[in-house]
């Protein structure tokens, strides 16, 4: 997995105007993920901040969810959440995400306990603390964006150009 910045976005990517201030930002999560101008300058500066990993691992893990909804056992709901863990969870995984020992370990637990399981039960629920850990993270990316010269100067400019909402990030 590759992402390319281009060269005017690398260079016009600036942290003069990362102060303290309070100021509440003139947009919401949901908002800046409903525009896909929005997304790609926020995955941008994710990849500034070093945590794409976050919202990548945000994406995928809530479409789990919406897929595979409810307790009921199957081998792809079962598959789909091993590759999961295999990707984002298990310590030293390529895109590895920064959620507590006790919550990769409960997540190993539950994939184990399917896997063997005659009740035929695996719960939807098995990956909501750690998407609420990185959810975290997002808002906390999300207010550092809004006061860089990246949305300053590409995105506010826009006025929510490219709009059109594909559902990402409706669950912040």
């Amino acid at each position: 997995f590759y992402f390319v910045i281009p060269k005017q976005l690398w260079f016009s990517y600036k942290f003069e105007n990362l102060d303290s201030s309070t100021d509440e930002p003139d947009i919401t999560y949901l908002e800046l993920m409903e525009s896909d101008t929005g997304r790609e300058l926020f995955k941008t500066h994710l990849v500034n901040e070093l945590t794409l990993e976050n919202y990548m691992f945000y994406i995928v893990a809530t479409r789990w969810k919406s897929q595979y909804p409810g307790s009921r056992y199957s081998k792809n709901k079962l598959e789909a959440l091993q590759r999961i863990y295999d990707e984002f969870i298990q310590s030293g995984s390529q895109f590895e995400i920064n959620v507590s020992y006790d919550e990769k370990d409960s997540v190993k637990r539950t994939i184990a306990q399917a896997s063997e399981s005659l009740d035929n039960t695996l719960p939807d629920t098995v990956l909501d603390k750690c998407i609420l850990e990185t959810g975290t993270f997002l808002r906390g990316s999300c207010l550092r964006f809004v006061r860089t010269d990246l949305y300053k100067e590409s995105f506010r400019s826009t006025s929510l150009a490219g709009t059109g909402s594909d559902g990402l990030g409706a669950e912040f």
